[in-house]
């Protein structure tokens, strides 16, 4: 869905910082459903438990508040943040 795509886009973050890949549903302002592929070759997982690596808790946080800064953003009640 373009509308979402546009929303995702809004993230600040680099791609390498961003924690959500797809929107898989979006009710602007209300709630939204992501996704995350993990590709196995992230940084992050390297030195988290090497060999047996698990994906950090700080980063689920991460995603989680990534996909609510998508959700806030996208309401058209909302005024756009300032660059």
């Amino acid at each position: 869905n373009p509308a979402e795509q546009e929303a995702l886009q809004s993230l600040p973050h680099g791609p390498s910082f961003r924690f959500v890949d797809d929107l898989i549903s979006l009710e602007p302002g209300q709630r939204g459903e992501g996704r995350y592929t993990v590709r196995g070759d992230e940084s992050f997982l390297t030195g988290h438990f090497p060999g047996n690596p698990l994906m950090p808790g700080v980063i689920l946080i991460e995603a989680l508040a990534q996909l609510g800064g998508v959700v806030a953003q996208s309401d058209p009640t909302m005024a756009p943040l300032a660059d």
